[in-house]
Order: structure tokens, then C-alpha cells, then sequence
């Protein structure tokens, strides 16, 4: 063995369904800047006191009731691009300038089964169209010109969205944009199609480039609860900019009002998906569970990883089951599982802190079944 490797201790997850206990997308974070945390405390009644109204209207007590954390700081951090879509992008795929914002989101995802993320306004500032090549750097700014293009973001949204698909132990809402306060010459349409296409087209799963929408993530558009179609100005009309209403003059934040608008269907919304996708992950536990007809290797979560990831598999039959990962030349690195299984759901914990970033392969042999994958260590 070339590199020493820490392993956990196996999980036996059992093969009945009672034995696979459901999991709970209960409590969370909100990971936000400052609109963010102006809509949080801003609203009357405020998110918090929300979150305790839903749980009083559902007759959600003790471990069943929701909770959410306001991250207390600016993520992503302010030196790392701010929460623009582009640096979300970079901090899910881990390639952001500030590894240690690429860290911190990964504490988040192990610590919390929700996780919101949202961006400020200037996540709306969407244009020129571009055009589909507009895929070759995450980061808007380092772009010549036409930084934030159409085409840009919706690379940015799918990039986020897949990296989500991944852990499917966790639930997680992305909002749209807040809009903009409108300026001479401002034009919004780009930004308002935008968020018209991601709620109608990629979150039903009718975008031809993503295609289905995976039921752990949720889509929530504060962009139309917050904007207005046109207003007049005396240097002329502007388009989906925000609301007069619902913000102060010169104030790109929401007022009160925009914060009350907005609230209540965040609290809603969120649970209300998070909650679904429970019954959801319980079917298929249980589903899974009651009809093992074949050897399964499944897909490591989270992939990429660092420096932890599980794997989970399914043994149909009493069998002696090895499960080995692999560098890329092929050696063998660490032996996760060398023993007899019966029937059975299992999952193993693979620790690879002492290794090197690249790709490794990890490969189950039953008897004459033998399936290998592949996944990512990205430090």
C-alpha cells in the first residue's frame, strides 16, 4: 500500500425498510450576503419567527420541526468574487482563488441537510446574450468583455446545479437575483428571462443541455416577487428593475416591504420542497430496500470529494465482498471491505486525507461480479 488511509468504521444500513430510518431535511443554513440578511431580520414578522409560524401551522414539534441558520458572515467571501453566480460556480467545483472558501462550503454541506444559497443583486446584472462559448472561465470579471452574459450564467446555474446533484444527502435551494434598482438606459429583460428560464425550464427539467432536474434541488425566484415589469422615469422607461415599493431611494436592498414580500414564501417554499424531497428519499430507501435482485455498486457522494467520501452498495445473496480503490496507474492503494455480507444495503466511509488531488477508482468483486468506478479527490 502506497499511502497510508484512515477508514471509518463500516455502516450495515440493513435490508428491510424499517431498519433504513428516513432522513430529515429539517434544519439548515442560508448562505448570503447583505440582501440577504436584510430579508432575514428586515420582515415583520421576520424569517425566524416565520420558521416558527410554519412549524405551529403543520403541528411540527421536537425533531420534527425546522430550523435554519443565518451564516453570520459574507459567503462567498467578499476577496473571492462576492456571491455573483460565477463564484458560486467556482466555490462548488472547488476552483475558486480562495481554497479556503471551497473548505468552508464543504463544512457546510456535512453539517446541514439544507443548504440555501442565494445572490445579491448584482447576480441580476445579466448581459449582453453572449452566445454558447461562453463557457471556457468561471470567473465573470477575469472576461474582457460581456462578462455576466446570458449564456455565461446559465453555464453557471447548470455547473452548480450538477455539483448539487451530488450529494444527495442534502437539500438545496438556490434563489434567483434580486433586481436591480433601475438607472438611465436600464433594461432588466435579460435578467427576468433568465429566472423565467431557470423556474420553467431547467427546474421542470425541459432544459435540452441539463435535462432532468434533480428532486434535491429547488429553484426559488425572489427576482418576480421583488421586480416590476416597467416603470416611468423622466429619462425614460426602465424594464425589471426593483420595485419602487419595495426599496428605499438609492438603496439597492430591500425596504421592509420588499423583505414581507419576499419571507413568508421563502420559508414556505424551502420547507415545503425540503419536506417533499424526505418522502422522496423514503420511497426510495424503501423501495430499494425491499427488492434486491442484483449487486450495486453505486456513485460515491460527494464527487468530487474532499478529503471524505462514502460509497454505497447492495449485496443480493450471502457473498464475500472486497472492495478496493486504485490510483490512476492502476495501484492498489487501500482495501474498504474484505468479508462475507449477507443480504444487504451497506455503505463504507473512505478517508483519503493522506492522499494527493487527482482521480482514483474504486472497484467491487463478488465472486464472479466485479464493477468499477471512478471519483474525484479535489483538495
Amino acid at each position: 500500500m502506497q499511502s497510508k488511509v484512515f477508514l471509518m468504521v463500516i455502516i450495515h444500513i440493513g435490508f428491510i425498510s424499517n431498519m433504513f430510518p428516513q432522513t430529515p431535511f429539517r434544519s439548515g443554513i442560508f448562505l448570503h450576503h447583505s440582501s440577504g440578511g436584510v430579508i432575514w431580520s428586515n420582515s415583520n414578522p421576520n424569517v425566524p419567527q416565520l420558521m416558527n409560524m410554519y412549524n405551529i401551522e403543520n403541528n411540527y414539534t421536537g425533531n420534527n420541526e425546522v430550523t435554519m441558520n443565518l451564516d453570520e458572515g459574507f459567503f462567498p467571501s467578499l476577496q473571492n468574487g462576492g456571491n455573483f453566480y460565477d463564484a458560486w460556480h467556482a466555490v462548488f467545483v472547488g476552483e475558486s482563488a480562495y481554497p479556503e472558501d471551497d473548505m468552508l462550503l464543504q463544512q457546510h454541506i456535512q453539517n446541514n441537510s439544507i443548504v440555501v444559497i442565494k445572490s445579491c443583486w448584482g447576480g441580476s446584472g445579466i448581459a449582453p446574450m453572449g452566445n454558447p462559448a461562453d463557457t471556457l472561465i468561471i470567473d465573470d470579471e477575469a472576461v474582457n468583455s460581456g462578462g455576466r452574459t446570458y449564456y455565461r450564467t446559465q453555464w453557471h446555474w447548470r455547473s452548480i446545479i450538477r455539483v448539487m446533484q451530488s450529494y444527495p444527502d442534502n437539500f438545496f435551494v438556490i434563489w434567483t437575483g434580486i433586481p436591480l434598482v433601475p438607472g438611465p438606459s436600464y433594461d432588466g429583460t435579460l435578467a427576468h428571462r433568465f429566472f423565467i428560464w431557470a423556474k420553467d425550464t431547467l427546474a421542470t427539467g425541459n432544459d435540452p443541455i441539463l435535462g432532468d432536474f434533480p428532486d434535491n434541488v429547488y429553484v426559488f425566484d425572489a427576482f418576480h416577487l421583488l421586480a416590476t415589469p416597467t416603470e416611468n422615469f423622466w429619462w425614460g422607461t426602465a424594464y425589471w428593475g426593483m420595485n419602487p415599493l419595495y426599496h428605499d431611494e438609492g438603496d439597492n436592498h430591500p425596504n421592509e416591504a420588499g423583505a414581507n414580500v419576499v419571507a413568508q414564501p421563502f420559508v414556505w417554499e424551502t420547507f415545503n420542497a425540503a419536506i417533499a424531497y424526505e418522502e422522496i428519499v423514503l420511497v426510495e430507501e424503501t423501495s430499494f430496500s425491499e427488492s434486491i435482485t442484483t449487486y450495486i455498486l453505486e456513485q460515491n457522494y460527494p464527487n468530487p470529494f474532499n478529503p471524505n467520501t462514502k460509497i454505497k452498495y447492495s449485496v443480493p445473496q450471502s457473498s464475500y465482498i472486497t472492495i478496493k480503490v486504485f490510483d490512476i496507474l492502476g495501484n492498489d492503494i487501500v482495501t474498504l471491505v474484505n468479508t462475507e455480507k449477507p443480504v444487504g444495503i451497506y455503505e463504507v466511509e473512505f478517508d483519503a486525507t493522506t492522499l494527493t488531488s487527482g482521480v482514483y477508482f474504486y472497484r467491487l468483486q463478488a465472486g464472479s461480479f466485479v464493477e468499477t468506478k471512478k471519483m474525484i479527490l479535489a483538495k
